[in-house]
């Protein structure tokens, strides 16, 4: 016995339906990924300092919802850790080539603000295996 849902939506299948229309509007806007790995990746924008998700919503001429939505989909993330994920991993691979770096050189390089804010992600203590 089916329940009666209020309005005559259906929780689930109202889920589902959502997800499928969002599925076509990535793909029609072509952002299934791939623009958004070429702008990590290639162009590395990551390491602007001033990165927003708002500038790479510009860039990518998406609203910040799509880009979010996009994101969490794709990566199971949020933005803010994407971006500090790429950032720490550039810091790990940084501090390998160039092992006499200061904190706010590597910090600088990799895009964080300063070097209190790469100490507050831990990076200070990292110790880079070889």
């Amino acid at each position: 016995k089916e329940m009666n849902y209020l309005y005559g939506m259906h929780p689930v299948k109202e889920a589902v339906e959502a997800g499928r229309k969002f599925e076509k509007v990535m793909l029609k806007q072509g952002l299934e990924g791939p623009q958004f790995r070429e702008l990590m990746e290639v162009e590395q924008v990551w390491r602007d300092e001033e990165l927003t998700s708002a500038s790479l919503c510009e860039r990518m001429n998406i609203g910040k919802t799509t880009l979010s939505a996009m994101i969490s989909q794709q990566y199971g993330t949020t933005f803010r850790d994407i971006i500090n994920n790429y950032r720490i991993e550039e810091a790990k691979r940084y501090m390998i080539e160039h092992p006499k770096a200061t904190q706010e050189i590597v910090a600088q390089h990799c895009g964080f603000r300063n070097a209190q804010y790469y100490n507050t992600m831990g990076l200070n203590n990292l110790v880079v295996e070889f």
